[in-house]
């Protein structure tokens, strides 16, 4: 038999809250929103435990860190790939920046034009599509994800770097042709634009 939440577990909520730094405003979202109100019922009937963490950290905007320092290759070993396109090395790459930065990543969805054109968002490097690789591993078992911020370039041709699995379980970093076509199950991870 279940039993109604203790004053101690709401004490943890709100612990929880302020560690988080959340504003009356930023709880007065949660609420509205009905964000809340669908954790609270996942909770209540059971299926919290079959929520996709990943997903869900990326939905509620975890950020990523993405260092510049890193080599490509141990990009891809943080990453913990089962399969590695021979041809993504480090000198395939063009580095663009140095340290550290943090930014929240933004998966949209190959047939949102609207938002991948609104000027507000710009598509990610490959650099970046590694460190959301290593920090959000699930995410690729569900969806193909690109990035789109930079291409690379042998054998006289262009490509661009991607994420996938091999059905649902294994996780992929592959390679396509920047001319290959985008289809319903694509998505493009972009960062808002400073």
């Amino acid at each position: 038999m279940r039993s109604n939440a203790t004053l101690c577990q709401a004490k943890h909520l709100l612990e929880l809250a302020s560690q988080h730094s959340l504003t009356k405003e930023d709880i007065d979202d949660l609420v509205q929103t009905g964000a809340l109100a669908i954790l609270f019922g996942a909770a209540r009937s059971g299926t919290l435990c079959d929520v996709d963490l990943d997903c869900l950290r990326q939905l509620l905007g975890g950020d990523v860190v993405i260092d510049h320092d890193v080599t490509v290759e141990q990009m891809i070993a943080i990453g913990r790939y089962d399969w590695i396109d021979p041809n993504v090395t480090h000198g395939r790459f063009l580095a663009i920046g140095i340290g550290a930065v943090t930014l929240r990543p933004v998966l949209v969805s190959f047939d949102d034009s609207e938002r991948i054109n609104s000027g507000m968002l710009r598509h990610a490097t490959p650099i970046e599509l590694l460190a959301y690789g290593a920090k959000y591993p699930k995410a690729q078992l569900k969806r193909l994800i690109f990035a789109l911020g930079q291409q690379m370039q042998f054998d006289r041709s262009f490509y661009h770097l991607y994420l996938c699995s091999r059905e649902g379980k294994k996780r992929w970093l592959s390679l396509r042709t920047v001319d290959a076509q985008f289809h319903k199950g694509c998505y493009f991870l972009m960062f808002e634009k400073n």
